[in-house]
C-alpha cells in the first residue's frame, strides 16, 4: 500500500500532465485558426478593369455540389460619393437586396452570381469589393474600375459656319455702337445752337438801300 504522499505527487503529476495537454491543444486550436485566416486571405484576388456606358458582367462565384452560396456582400465607393459605400447584398435565405442604385446589381445566372453594371459615368469610377462566402471559404474580389465615356465623331467635327456667324455679329455689334455715339453727338450739337431768326427780303432791301445812301451823302 503506498503513502499519502506518494498519492499526492501523483495526483499532482497527473493535474500537470492533463494541463500540458490542455495547453497543447488550446494552441493547436489557435493554429487551426491562423491557417483558416491565412487561407481566407489567400483566395483573395485583384482585378483591374476599363469600362464604358454599355452593360459589363463580372463573375463572382458559384454553386456547386459541396460548396453552396451563403453569403455575398458588394462594397462599392465611387468618385460620386465621395469615400461613402452602398453596398449590394445576396443571402441564400432571403435573396437580394441592393442598396445602390438601379445602375449597380447582383445577378444570376445558371447557378453563377455576377456583378451587372451599365450606364456608368467617370464618376462612377472606384473601389468594387466582393465577398463571397461558401461553406467555410470565403472569396474576396478587389475590382478597381475606371470608366470611360467615348465622345461620338459628329461631336468632334467642327462647324463650318460658326466662325462666319460670329463675325456676322460683331459687326452688327460694333456697327450699332458707332451710329449710336454719333446720332448721340449730333443731337447734342442741335441742342446747344442759339435759334436765330431769317429776316425776310424786304428789310434787306431797305437796309440796303438805307446804306447806299449814306455812303452817297458821305462822299458830296
Amino acid at each position: 500500500m503506498s503513502s499519502p504522499l506518494t498519492d499526492v505527487q501523483l495526483s499532482l503529476a497527473a493535474a500537470v500532465t492533463l494541463l500540458t495537454m490542455s495547453g497543447c491543444k488550446l494552441w493547436l486550436g489557435l493554429l487551426l485558426a491562423l491557417s483558416f485566416c491565412l487561407h481566407i486571405k489567400a483566395s483573395g484576388e485583384t482585378l483591374v478593369k476599363t469600362i464604358g456606358k454599355e452593360a459589363d458582367v463580372t463573375p463572382l462565384c458559384t454553386n456547386g455540389t459541396d460548396r453552396a452560396i451563403v453569403l455575398i456582400v458588394c462594397k462599392i465607393s465611387t468618385k460620386r460619393s465621395r469615400g461613402e459605400q452602398c453596398r449590394l447584398v445576396y443571402r441564400y435565405e432571403h435573396g437580394f437586396d441592393h442598396q445602390c442604385d438601379s445602375r449597380f446589381r447582383l445577378m444570376i445566372e445558371n447557378q453563377t452570381l455576377f456583378l451587372h453594371l451599365i450606364n456608368l459615368t467617370p464618376e462612377d469610377s472606384g473601389s468594387y469589393t466582393c465577398e463571397c462566402s461558401q461553406n467555410q471559404a470565403t472569396h474576396i474580389l478587389h475590382l478597381n474600375i475606371t470608366v470611360e465615356v467615348e465622345v461620338s465623331g459628329d461631336e468632334n467635327v467642327p462647324n463650318p459656319f460658326l466662325p462666319i456667324v460670329l463675325q456676322v455679329t460683331a459687326f452688327i455689334i460694333l456697327t450699332g455702337i458707332i451710329l449710336g455715339f454719333l446720332c448721340r453727338n449730333n443731337c447734342s450739337i442741335r441742342k446747344n445752337e442759339p435759334i436765330t431768326g431769317h429776316p425776310n427780303s424786304e428789310e434787306a432791301e431797305d437796309r440796303e438801300a438805307y446804306n447806299f445812301v449814306n455812303r452817297t451823302a458821305k462822299t458830296t
